[in-house]
């Protein structure tokens, strides 16, 4: 014979109740020992249908010797067909009509499903339909209030462009929500990730730098103003404590925010100018105080540990400021651009390009090197001669000159009469010198320093990873300023912490439309009024999670808006 001789095996008798199905394209009656009563699908749970569904579908539930997987092997073995399939169960596609179209799933040839099955399948699906329209999915948590803080959840009406369910009736959904408390940490690979698509984000290309902001969710935020109409409280008695959580929430996707864990960071740097005697402290005090940092003794420190936060001091640019030993919870580190020259902004330009662009990658290493999951960023910054630098980056981006530039520039340290008047004068002496810029980060370049451009840096990364930035004195607002007119997007990030003593710190918050939530005539710098405001967000988010309902609490509500 030309051909391969093959044996096949005799086909096996089907079972009595896969007999009475009919070929492919014709309809077979339902097998009556396989579909339960209507009354017996109604009662039951929808668990307990999933279950039923897979039990009948494995086999424990057909009628007959063999389960599906035997039946299978018997009336295929030798045959030469189709490979076996790896999984019992298939997936079912609705056809034309509503009615379930599968291939057979343990026959060689082309059939539908064994009748059985399939009309379990198709009463469940007809109870579903008839009662699906009424009934909303429960969820542990929703969109709004958690149980536990005592209120019932809220639902959420969907838009006009959203699903609407079957038959065009609208249903009620609950939108889940993620508490703070149950926020799983990242892992480390989605951690890395994370760190790769920020190092994407922000880049320096010629005269542009972009920053890729996350969107606010308007959504979370509504739902934070919506509970705190409904705290046991007259509406709007809290003033900005009502605002601060609604703002967080926007930032972190949840309608119940919180406020820690929270990190603390402080560039330091000297200037070049501070040799025009613009300071009442010589410019080795920098370097002084970074031993002071990291001995826990300044301001700064104690402030950060009374309230647990951990400070981390970074030189970018201080004279002598070599490696030191540090307290636990205080960490020092030296960037790379710290060993580059330096001008002096009166006769020359304070940064190069390149050491302008590594002192902005300084500062968003800084923030990379934060543990995952920080919520809040305090910045801050050190360095003798700093208010002058700050000051004429302000003028610049203020459009400020002559007298008006004057009005800008304060006492900084301490300085009066004569000293003052010196540091107004090199101020003048800069704006004319370098005339216009052609945009913020030109005029940081060219008048700033190595700090203001971490700072530049920090707060453009911290946007990128979705913290909120707890904004300190005059010199980080300057910074923030220069971020905000490079990218506006950054502006809902920002937590205003005080108003200086400095009279340019005034001018450039309202550039910025900003309320600072302390005024204390603080001008320290760093980071101490924004260690001080962020026990303000601690309080703030705790009230909006902790204090209970009219509802929860039986107290009625006035109802006045």
């Amino acid at each position: 014979m030309g051909g391969r001789l093959r044996l096949r095996a005799p086909l096996q008798p089907r079972p009595e109740h896969v007999r009475a199905g009919r070929r492919r394209g014709r309809k077979s009656p339902r097998h009556p020992a396989a579909l339960p009563r209507v009354a017996d699908v109604r009662g039951r749970s929808a668990g307990e249908r999933q279950r039923s569904v897979r039990a009948l579908w494995s086999g424990r539930g057909l009628p007959g010797p063999a389960r599906p997987a035997e039946r299978r092997r018997q009336g295929r073995q030798g045959l030469g067909r189709r490979p076996a399939y790896r999984d019992d169960r298939r997936r079912r596609r609705p056809s034309g009509g509503g009615q379930l179209s599968e291939r057979h799933p343990y026959d060689g040839d082309d059939r539908r499903a064994d009748d059985d099955c399939r009309g379990e399948l198709l009463l469940l699906r007809q109870e579903r339909r008839a009662a699906g329209r009424a009934r909303t999915r429960p969820v542990p948590l929703y969109r709004g209030v958690r149980h536990q803080h005592g209120a019932e959840a809220r639902p959420v009406r969907e838009g006009p462009g959203e699903d609407v369910g079957r038959g065009g009736q609208h249903r009620r959904r609950f939108e889940p929500l993620e508490h703070p408390a149950a926020r799983r940490r990242p892992s480390d690979r989605q951690q890395l990730h994370r760190r790769k698509h920020c190092r994407r984000g922000l880049q320096k290309r010629g005269e542009a730098v972009k920053v890729v902001v996350p969107p606010f969710d308007l959504a979370s935020a509504e739902l934070a103003r919506a509970r705190q109409q409904r705290l046991t409280k007259p509406r709007g008695s809290l003033g900005l404590l009502e605002d601060i959580p609604v703002q967080l929430a926007g930032l972190q996707r949840t309608a119940l925010p919180a406020s820690r864990p929270a990190a603390a960071i402080v560039f330091a740097s000297d200037h070049p100018v501070a040799r025009h005697g613009v300071s009442a402290y010589p410019v080795e005090v920098t370097a002084a105080m970074l031993r002071n940092f990291v001995a826990g003794g300044a301001a700064a420190s104690v402030l950060a540990k009374e309230l647990r936060v951990p400070l981390h001091i970074v030189d970018v640019g201080v004279r002598d400021g070599a490696d030191l030993a540090f307290e636990q919870d205080i960490r020092l580190a030296r960037a790379p651009v710290a060993r580059d020259e330096v001008g002096d902004l009166r006769v020359e330009d304070a940064m190069s390009e390149a050491t302008f662009a590594r002192a902005v990658l300084a500062g968003a290493a800084a923030v990379d090197a934060l543990p995952a999951g920080v919520l809040v960023l305090a910045l801050g910054e050190m360095g003798i001669g700093n208010t002058t630098a700050a000051s004429a980056v302000a003028a610049m981006l203020l459009d400020a000159r002559g007298a008006d530039a004057d009005t800008l520039v304060g006492a900084g340290t301490g300085v009066s009469g004569a000293a003052l008047a010196r540091k107004r004068a090199v101020v003048r002496d800069a704006l004319a010198r370098v005339g216009k810029v052609g945009s913020s980060l030109e005029a940081v370049r060219r008048l700033g320093g190595r700090d203001i451009a971490a700072l530049f840096g920090a707060a453009a990364r911290a946007c990128e990873r979705g913290m909120a930035i707890l904004v300190d004195g005059f010199i980080v607002s300057t910074a923030v300023l220069a971020l905000v007119r490079t990218a506006p997007a950054v502006r809902r990030s920002l937590f205003f912490a005080h108003r200086s003593a400095e009279p340019g710190h005034r001018r450039v918050l309202e550039a910025m439309e900003a309320r600072p939530l302390l005024d204390l005539e603080l001008r320290l710098g760093e980071a101490s009024g924004a260690l001080l405001a962020l026990s303000l967000l601690d309080h703030a988010c705790a009230l909006h999670v902790r204090m209970a309902t009219f509802a929860s609490a039986g107290v009625p509500d006035g109802g006045a808006p």
